[in-house]
């Protein structure tokens, strides 16, 4: 059995426009649903965050987001799909949740319209860190990352989903075998 070999890819990611979370919020077995109110004063409940209340972007998304970029190169789709990963599970945006701002959206459901309310965050930065099958180039992985900034987005309201949010630039980009 042929062992795979991969190479490290680091970069920042830069936020180009607002970071909008929407994270499910469980009901622990409450059939209640959480007040109106309650999630207006606790919106900052839908981020990601870690046990120090930091706010962070999971790593499954700035995966998905980088394969979707792929999707229409037939080359080397397959390839992404089985050959990336990013090595922490959790991307840290440095902020706290509680200093989120608050994005309000009004939805139609039912034609009934409901307010709602999702944390937000204007400047935000990351670091990524990135498994690469040694089979996809360096190049052009770097070039789908940077038109998955543009085009795919991250998290809740991206461009992928017609949304205005979620728009990173990549610097730093380097590459460690």
């Amino acid at each position: 059995m042929n062992k795979k070999e991969y190479y490290r890819v680091k970069f920042d990611i830069v936020g180009a426009t607002p970071l909008v979370f929407n994270k499910y919020l469980p009901s622990n077995g409450n059939p209640r649903q959480p007040s109106v109110q309650y999630l207006e004063e606790n919106f900052h409940l839908k981020a990601h965050t870690d046990k120090k209340g930091i706010m962070q972007i999971p790593g499954p998304s700035i995966r998905n987001c980088i394969y979707a970029s792929f999707l229409n190169n037939r080359k080397y789709k397959n390839l992404v799909r089985d050959g990336l990963l990013c090595v922490k599970d959790f991307v840290s945006l440095g902020v706290r949740a509680k200093k989120a701002e608050r994005f309000t959206m009004v939805l139609m459901t039912n034609r009934i319209a409901v307010k709602r309310n999702y944390p937000m965050l204007k400047n935000w930065r990351g670091k990524v860190e990135l498994l690469v099958d040694e089979k996809i180039p360096s190049s052009v992985l770097e070039e789908h990352i940077r038109q998955a900034g543009i085009f795919q987005g991250l998290l809740h309201m991206r461009p992928a989903v017609n949304g205005p949010c979620g728009r990173f630039e990549v610097r730093n980009y380097r590459v460690e075998k």
